[in-house]
């Protein structure tokens, strides 16, 4: 939590971009990936809620921003992290909004993380509270039938 508030005290005092950050590169952190990181760390804290808060903020700041900004593995984790809060919350049918366009990433885009990923999500969706909801064993079907690659072999079983 203490890392968290460091960061958003030093996005507020940034300064003009300098030289290495105008280049950019894999370690710019652009604001939709700060979200990112700060909704994920939610979630591993179990505050769904605020996980949901900072990765859909994320979501919108990717959608609006520069494409070279984009990161289609990052937007699908993000999209779990709130099926994930979804889930928690009881709101099956608002889980599956966010589950389904990562279900429906073609093969060659789903990266290992997003396979353990799903799977942790499945495992929450066959919770025996929702063992009488349609909506809820569909998506856990679909989950655990997703298959993620390795890039540097194969695709992975689920």
């Amino acid at each position: 939590m203490d890392a968290i508030e460091e960061l958003k005290r030093a996005r507020d005092r940034h300064g003009a971009p300098d030289a290495l950050t105008r280049f950019g590169g894999l370690l710019t952190f652009p604001e939709a990936k700060q979200h990112y990181y700060i909704g994920g760390t939610f979630a591993l804290l179990g505050e769904h809620r605020l996980a949901e808060q900072h990765a859909a903020t994320a979501i919108e700041l990717y959608e609006a921003g520069p494409p070279e900004q984009r990161s289609y593995g990052d937007e699908a984790l993000t999209r779990l992290d709130i099926a994930t809060a979804r889930i928690t919350a009881g709101e099956i049918e608002g889980a599956g909004e966010h589950l389904r366009p990562v279900l429906d990433l073609p093969v060659d885009q789903r990266i290992r993380q997003l396979g353990d990923a799903v799977q942790s999500v499945a495992r929450l969706l066959e919770q025996p509270r929702f063992a009488r909801n349609p909506v809820a064993r569909e998506l856990a079907e679909a989950a655990r039938g997703y298959q993620a690659i390795d890039t540097r072999t194969k695709v992975l079983a689920p």
